[in-house]
């Protein structure tokens, strides 16, 4: 199937809720995305910023971070109040 004919992501993710389906798979990155209807099922925001989160995203933090590029402090020796440095 050409790419101008592959099903969209929003069409396949309609498809899926209308039938209770838990997850589909994304057509452009063949990844198993989560459905509103998995979420719902959790009950409440994992914080992951979940493509189809019906919770607006409640407990995800304003600017995503990755922990391995966070500077390594050690707390107990490292005066400032929050322990990464002045």
């Amino acid at each position: 199937m050409s790419a101008d004919r592959r099903p969209r992501a929003e069409d396949l993710h309609a498809a899926a809720c209308a039938v209770g389906a838990l997850s589909y798979v994304d057509p452009d990155t063949g990844y198993e995305v989560m459905t509103a209807v998995a979420h719902k099922q959790r009950g409440r925001c994992c914080g992951s910023a979940c493509r189809h989160c019906p919770y607006a995203h409640i407990n995800v933090r304003d600017t995503p971070r990755d922990p391995r590029s966070e500077p390594r402090t050690d707390p107990r020796t490292d005066p400032s109040p929050s322990g990464r440095g002045g």
